[in-house]
């Protein structure tokens, strides 16, 4: 009979941590230069930082903005080279590494899907025996990247996601767009600290954070302030937490510079106007949401940002609303929209947000978010939480590319 070990507990603590930060964005979105910005926030005054390139040199465009070293690196794209790399960046003392792009180690020559072809081809086209090799390859590249003793900021490239619906009615698959994703196994940005989304006019919307302070946040074109405040949250709070010390027990349960389109900074180090950090305000009628974000958590659609339950729970239809016909003839909600000058605060309702969920094909709760921030700059929208009634009903039609039913009435 084996002998059970026995677990000790202590009183958790709140520590300074090692950021692993990821940021997806199609190209031209901004991710290398956020990445350095992030980085060089990361590295403080003293810190080096070492960037692994696999995009043909193009963080060495930016190294007039930003003092770095860069290790280029040529197909094959294998993860033991760039474990390897992520090795050498420790053991030479470096403070951060920019992994610029995570996505060929997935997709491109010698990634994990190459890996996965080749082995198939040798088995005879047996694709479950060939994950075999290629899942530990995997595995090995992410446990570098989340075991790593230095700082970690990786950028991904995103595709267009579908999904395969069949019409109850006719029987026929249809397929249907859900957003974006990024180029890289499913599910990575679980191994993350912090996860973001550039858009094309840099935007950056935090999809998943474990700093309470970040969570939920849209930046536009972000700065060496965000950096800072970045470096700030993973500080911050380094005390003791609530819990007592525990006797041991059985071990009865396993182990286990400013944007460049916003400006530069000045030579004392402070930034000119055009960072773009949204400052905190108090949420108009609700307690602020929560990112689940942490392992374990619900899953839902790779390609929409973690929000809170109330998109799943929100019932068909508003109140009073009217009934319409989507493209496959489900009938959804039409919330009522108020008048612009009755907006009154009141946040958006679960009905309204169920929307999304419904008309999932050509919108997203990001996006949404992403079109009140831009159609209500001075509201300073940071949250879900924080969009109104009024401010959901412009922004959710706008990202439709239509007008809002109050509109139409009143041309009808």
């Amino acid at each position: 009979m084996s002998q059970q070990k026995e677990v000790g507990f202590r009183r958790a603590k709140r520590e300074e941590v090692k950021a692993r930060v990821a940021l997806a964005g199609p190209s031209g979105s901004g991710k290398t230069y956020t990445a350095l910005v992030i980085a060089t926030a990361l590295a403080g005054k003293d810190g080096r930082i070492a960037c692994i390139d696999t995009e043909k040199g193009s963080s060495s465009l930016y190294a007039d903005q930003f003092t770095f070293d860069v290790a280029e690196l040529g197909p094959p794209y294998s993860p033991e080279r760039y474990v390897a790399a992520i090795h050498a960046a420790e053991q030479a003392g470096y403070a951060v590494v920019v992994v610029d792009s995570l996505s060929h180690a997935w997709s491109d020559d010698g990634g994990v899907l190459s890996i996965v072809d080749d082995e198939a081809a040798r088995n005879r086209g047996n694709k479950f025996a060939a994950w075999r090799k290629g899942t530990p390859e995997h595995n090995r590249l992410v446990n570098a990247l989340v075991q790593s003793s230095i700082h970690v900021v990786a950028t991904m490239r995103t595709k267009t996601a579908y999904a395969l619906d069949q019409d109850e009615r006719t029987g026929r698959t249809q397929v249907r767009k859900i957003g974006m994703e990024p180029v890289q196994r499913e599910n990575i940005e679980y191994e993350f600290t912090v996860v973001g989304e550039l858009d094309l006019d840099h935007r950056l919307m935090l999809t998943k954070s474990r700093l309470t302070k970040l969570q939920d946040r849209v930046v536009a074109k972000p700065g060496p302030a965000f950096g800072r405040e970045l470096v700030a949250e993973l500080r911050d709070g380094v005390s003791e937490e609530s819990g007592p010390t525990s006797k041991p027990v059985a071990d009865t349960v396993p182990a286990e510079a400013a944007h460049p389109s916003a400006g530069t900074p000045t030579s004392d180090g402070t930034d000119i106007p055009g960072d773009g950090v949204a400052q905190p305000r108090k949420p108009q009628g609700t307690p602020p949401v929560n990112s689940p974000g942490e392992e374990g958590g619900s899953s839902q659609p790779d390609s929409v940002p973690s929000e809170d339950s109330s998109e799943a729970d929100a019932p068909d239809q508003a109140p009073g609303g009217e009934a319409a016909a989507d493209s496959v003839g489900e009938v959804v909600a039409t919330p009522q929209e108020p008048a612009p000058d009755e907006d009154d605060g009141t946040p958006a309702t679960d009905a309204q947000w169920a929307l999304v969920d419904q008309h999932r094909d050509r919108v997203s709760a990001a996006s949404v978010q992403i079109a009140a921030h831009a159609l209500f700059p001075q509201a300073n929208i940071r949250s879900k939480s924080d969009i109104t009634q009024v401010q959901f009903e412009k922004a959710f039609w706008a990202v439709m590319d239509r007008t809002t039913p109050a509109e139409e009435a009143a041309d009808g």
